[in-house]
């Protein structure tokens, strides 16, 4: 099983987490920011792979999720954050060796 780095400060080392996350629930977390003169200096933008089958219902409560937890974590205004969601099929996507796909059959 894959495992998710996580970030602990931006600057930081890539640590992982003691409950492995799978590609299933988010592949790769990924803190930038922005130039300050476009909205201030740390502004988090979260990029976020996982496989495509999620309801809009569920994107809407996880991208919530991320925000709140930015703004309590980061001290940011929720204006200030972006979050960026990158489905991506099974069969594009491989752990081990194996295509996601193939494991499923």
């Amino acid at each position: 099983m894959a495992t998710c780095p996580t970030f602990f400060p931006a600057s930081g080392p890539l640590k992982t987490p003691a409950t492995p996350a799978t590609p299933a629930t988010i592949s790769a977390l990924s803190l930038t920011s922005h130039k300050p003169h476009q909205r201030g200096s740390g502004m988090p933008t979260f990029h976020i792979e996982l496989f495509e089958g999620r309801t809009i219902e569920q994107k809407r409560a996880f991208i919530a999720a991320i925000t709140q937890a930015s703004v309590q974590t980061l001290g940011v205004a929720p204006n200030t954050i972006d979050i960026i969601l990158t489905e991506v099929k099974r069969e594009n996507w491989a752990t081990g060796g194996q295509l996601w796909s193939d494991a499923s059959s």
